[in-house]
């Protein structure tokens, strides 16, 4: 959890010989060829959007309300504006910092999206870094026309050239809660995603790229770092306003499959 220093889970998960006995399970799963849609870019056909409903849906943002161009400027400017207000943290010792922003992901209201598993299920319905406990959602498939390609982040190394294409300096704003997760204090850079969108109109956070990257420290030079954070698995933020729900809504919910949680079409 990027607000705090590695819990008790986290550091029994970094014990040698936990990730010995999980590394033989992981070779299993690879040598299946499941995983090889993970490290895949995504289909711009096959992309769904979600609104969760039911307990704890409450205050969800409704894309689209906005142009995305006016979101993603006044997302720069109040992110530069508080690294401004925040340089006086470079110079506080880390304890004496309140935690803070920690998300690295474009503005929440634009367009997200996912793509599926088998069975038309949401990927962004099983992977949710973090979730409200939701057990219902509709779903219905977006529409978008590109003018401009779509970045795809499929390994930490396509994030870090985000970082120095479009560097966005996030030292002070970032220091206390990216300290916590990483145990790094240095200079820290995210991509800015409104420069991304003069190029883009949309990026996409792959499943495997999240597996390898999500929290962790990804060195953009010898200098700058970054971190992948406030993103769910299989991600695509729209940055054209040509999206548009098309089909029917269709309801999904949780249902107990011999003692596990599966999501289900209702």
């Amino acid at each position: 959890m990027y607000w705090q220093p590695p819990d008790a889970e986290d550091t029994l998960f970094e014990d040698p010989r936990l990730v010995e006995a999980l590394g033989r399970v992981a070779e299993h799963v690879a040598s299946t060829g499941i995983i090889q849609g993970w490290m895949a870019a995504s289909t711009q056909t096959n992309q769904w959007m979600i609104t969760w409903t039911g307990e704890g849906a409450e205050g969800q943002w409704e894309p689209g309300l906005e142009p995305a161009q006016s979101q993603l400027k006044a997302w720069n400017h109040d992110l530069v504006e508080q690294e401004r207000t925040s340089k006086a943290d470079l110079r506080e010792k880390m304890d004496q910092l309140a935690s803070g922003h920690w998300w690295s992901n474009p503005p929440g209201g634009l367009y997200r999206s996912f793509g599926t598993f088998e069975l038309e299920e949401l990927i962004g319905l099983a992977c949710v870094e973090d979730g409200m406990g939701w057990s219902s959602a509709l779903v219905r498939r977006l529409q978008i026309e590109c003018r401009k390609p779509v970045f795809h982040i499929t390994e930490p190394r396509h994030w870090a050239d985000l970082c120095r294409r479009y560097p966005l300096e996030v030292s002070a704003t970032m220091r206390r809660n990216w300290f916590e997760t990483t145990g790094r204090d240095g200079l820290w850079v995210q991509p800015d995603w409104q420069a991304v969108a003069e190029d883009y109109d949309g990026v996409h956070l792959g499943l495997g790229a999240y597996l390898a990257g999500a929290g962790e420290i990804i060195a953009v030079d010898a200098r700058r770092a970054s971190v992948i954070a406030g993103w769910n698995p299989d991600e695509t933020y729209w940055f054209t306003d040509a999206v548009q729900p098309v089909d029917e809504v269709r309801t999904w919910g949780i249902s107990d499959a011999g003692g596990r949680d599966v999501w289900l079409r209702r």
